[in-house]
């Protein structure tokens, strides 16, 4: 695998992260090729669209017309560049 690997501040405690408000957030950047800086809690989308992204488990999905202003409770390591037409994306953790 090259370019960045995305960080996941949390590995073992997901009954724990599940009950706790997000602490941080990152500009997402759709890129074919980098991990996120790190792993998301959720993925805002501030201006809809499509979504093509990668789980932390490795699974691929696509969203088809993601809704603007609302937050996907996703685990993401990668948004990908090529099909995601969404814009404003914000990873929350």
């Amino acid at each position: 695998m090259t370019g960045r690997v995305a960080v996941d501040k949390y590995p073992q405690d997901l009954a724990q992260e599940q009950s706790e408000p997000w602490h941080e957030g990152f500009p997402v950047v759709p890129d074919d090729n980098n991990e996120l800086p790190f792993v998301t809690r959720s993925l805002y989308v501030g201006g809809g669209g499509d979504i093509n992204l990668i789980l932390v488990n490795g699974a691929s999905l696509f969203f088809a017309n993601a809704a603007p202003g609302f937050c996907l409770g996703l685990r993401v390591r990668k948004v990908l560049k090529s099909s995601t037409t969404a814009t404003n994306l914000v990873g929350l953790y």
